[in-house]
C-alpha cells in the first residue's frame, strides 16, 4: 500500500502593497511653536489665546498668526479698566510695518503701560516661517504702586499672547536701541531652535541677513 502524503501547509495570503499617499504640500508660512517648558501629566492643545470674554485679544491673535499670512505683524494691547482691576485688554493699535511702526508709537508714551506682539518673518531656500516677539512697555514715569498692582496681573495677561518666541520689557527712553532688527535678531536666534534661517523680516525693508550670525 502507498503511503499517504503528509498534507501541505497552506500559504499565507500575500498582502495587496498599499499605495503610497502624496507627499503633502508645505503650507506658505508656517507659524512656528515656541520653545517650552516640559510639564508632566498635561496634554497637548491647540494655542488658544486665554480669553475669560476679553475677546479682543483673542481675535488680534487669530489675525496675525494665519498660516497663510495676515495683513498686519504687529498690535499693541492695554488694559481696559485701571491697573489691578482685572486683566481684560483691548487693542489700541495694530499695522503692517513692523517693527519701526512699534518703535514711533512707544517713544512719546512715558505714562504708558502696553503689551505687543510682533511677527517676525523668518525664511531660507526651503520654507518660510513666522516667530512672535512679546513686548512689555512700562514707561518711566509709571508710579511704584501702579507697577507693584501690576505685578499680580501678568502672568494671566502674558497667557493672552499664547506664542511667545522672545520676550523683552521696554519704555520710551530705550525701545529704539532694544528693538534694533539686528539685536532682536541675534536674540531670537540665541533662543531658536535647530532651524536656523538665512533671513529675518521685521517688517517692510526691515531685513536682516543671519547666515553670518552666531
Amino acid at each position: 500500500p502507498k503511503e499517504e502524503e503528509a498534507p501541505k501547509e497552506e500559504e499565507a495570503p500575500k498582502e495587496e502593497p498599499k499605495a503610497e499617499e502624496p507627499p503633502k504640500e508645505e503650507e506658505e508660512v508656517k507659524v512656528e511653536e515656541a520653545p517650552k517648558k516640559k510639564k508632566k501629566g498635561k496634554k497637548k492643545k491647540k494655542k488658544k489665546a486665554a480669553s475669560s470674554g476679553d475677546c479682543q485679544s483673542e481675535e488680534m491673535w487669530n489675525e496675525i498668526s494665519k498660516k497663510n499670512g495676515s495683513e498686519i505683524n504687529w498690535y499693541i494691547l492695554k488694559l481696559k479698566g485701571k491697573v489691578g482691576n482685572g486683566e481684560d485688554l483691548e487693542c489700541i493699535e495694530k499695522g503692517s510695518g513692523g517693527v519701526k511702526e512699534m518703535v514711533t508709537f512707544f517713544t512719546d508714551k512715558p505714562k504708558g503701560i502696553y503689551f505687543g506682539l510682533l511677527r517676525v518673518t523668518t525664511s531660507d531656500i526651503m520654507s518660510v516661517r513666522a516667530k512672535f516677539v512679546y513686548m512689555k512697555f512700562l514707561g518711566t514715569n509709571v508710579k511704584t504702586m501702579t507697577k507693584a498692582k501690576l505685578t499680580g496681573s501678568l502672568g494671566k495677561i502674558e497667557d493672552k499672547f499664547p506664542c511667545k518666541h522672545l520676550s523683552v520689557d521696554i519704555n520710551e527712553k530705550d525701545c529704539a536701541d532694544d528693538l534694533k532688527p539686528e539685536k532682536l535678531a541675534k536674540e531670537l536666534l540665541r533662543v531658536g531652535g535647530a532651524h536656523k534661517p538665512d533671513k529675518m523680516s521685521f517688517g517692510p525693508d526691515q531685513e536682516v541677513d543671519v547666515t553670518n550670525m552666531g
